[in-house]
């Protein structure tokens, strides 16, 4: 999966293929590829990172830092303060999945 974001002040590139790297372009500066290091990670985005610099990270590490949240939230008491998703949010985005699905079959625009 490619992710392409263009601005007008930058640009952003990841690749899953390449999954611990994003490329950076810049009109004011130079370009740049940043690598996933938990040592230059902000102290929030670095605690869901479990391997050091160097080691990437994958599609099931999504599921275990999820999980890591969902357990340190109810062991804290604070679901009201969550970082994860709920049954509801994953509802909702079956509902709009069948919705894209409907108005791509369809042809036309549907409500959700």
């Amino acid at each position: 999966m490619l992710v392409s974001i263009g601005g007008s002040k930058c640009a952003l590139h990841w690749d899953s293929e390449n999954s611990n790297s994003l490329w950076v372009g810049r009109r004011e500066t130079l370009n740049g590829e940043y690598v996933k290091d938990p040592s230059v990670l902000k102290p929030a985005v670095g605690s869901v990172s479990s391997y050091p610099g160097g080691h990437v990270e994958g599609f099931p590490d999504t599921f275990k830092q999820n999980f890591v949240k969902i357990y340190q939230a109810i062991a804290a008491g604070k679901q009201a303060e969550r970082e994860y998703a709920t049954f509801g949010d994953g509802l909702r985005e079956m509902i709009l999945c069948e919705k894209a699905v409907q108005s791509a079959k369809e042809r036309c625009w549907v409500k959700i």
